[in-house]
């Protein structure tokens, strides 16, 4: 059992993603904006995030502008995004992200990312 820290504002997404984290045998914390997340991170431990884009308070990428600075193992991070240029792309992975996921979010993607990003090797 993972445990899976969702960070979205939005509803609907929080509840879909949850459900099928749950389903999958894991445990997910959910928070609506990037500052919670930090809160949440300071004081948890993780397997893993799901981590959106646009969200009020602290964005995503301020959100993975401040795990990379304030953490030295921070949990592998997957970017939820309705945007997919190669411009973004290149910039959440520098962040650190490990994957980026189109929204809206399948149940099949969310999956095969899921199962992914837990399985595989922690880089350097």
């Amino acid at each position: 059992m993972a445990r899976i820290l969702v960070i979205d504002d939005d509803e609907f997404t929080q509840e879909l993603i949850q459900f099928a984290l749950e389903v999958e045998g894991h445990s997910a914390t959910v928070v609506s904006d990037g500052q919670r997340a930090l809160e949440r991170l300071e004081g948890e431990s993780f397997d893993l995030m799901f981590v959106d884009l646009y969200m009020p308070v602290m964005d995503g990428i301020r959100f993975l502008t401040e795990v990379r600075s304030r953490f030295t193992d921070p949990p592998r991070a997957i970017v939820l995004s309705g945007s997919m240029d190669a411009e973004l792309r290149q910039q959440v992975r520098e962040l650190g992200a490990y994957d980026l996921i189109h929204k809206p979010v399948g149940l099949p993607a969310l999956k095969a990312r899921l199962d992914e990003a837990l399985h595989a090797p922690r880089g350097p």
